[in-house]
């Protein structure tokens, strides 16, 4: 991967990034040419996930990026409309700061079977 990938499948966009990329101000333009692309029919939001790991240096990333509740609010701004709502969880060793911040909106697929994968 370089600093900033994006993957485009038939049912879901991901876009991986890493240093001070600003990921959140891709997100309205991604959303809008998927919504009107004739080439795949014009596909609709109804999900949208977002994590990351804790910075090392939060101080030196740009807004909103230099608090994980500025973050939601942008999620929320970008994805709070969707069924459901959007949630932001915390989870790891607050004492190691090995933190993994996740904010999901929207609803499951159907027939969607609960999973869980890691990544190292």
């Amino acid at each position: 991967l370089s600093e900033s990938s994006l993957f485009v499948f038939d049912t879901k966009i991901v876009l991986k990034t890493c240093g001070r990329t600003r990921i959140l101000d891709a997100v309205p333009g991604i959303v809008s040419l998927a919504q009107e692309s004739p080439s795949v029919g014009g596909l609709k939001l109804v999900r949208a996930k977002y994590s990351r790991s804790a910075f090392k240096c939060p101080e030196q990333q740009p807004a909103p990026y230099t608090h994980f509740a500025l973050e939601v609010e942008a999620l929320d701004d970008l994805f709070g409309h969707l069924e459901g709502g959007g949630h932001a969880y915390v989870l790891g060793d607050q004492l190691n700061k090995s933190l993994w911040h996740i904010y999901t909106a929207g609803r499951s697929p159907p027939n969607s079977n609960p999973s869980a994968s890691s990544c190292s």
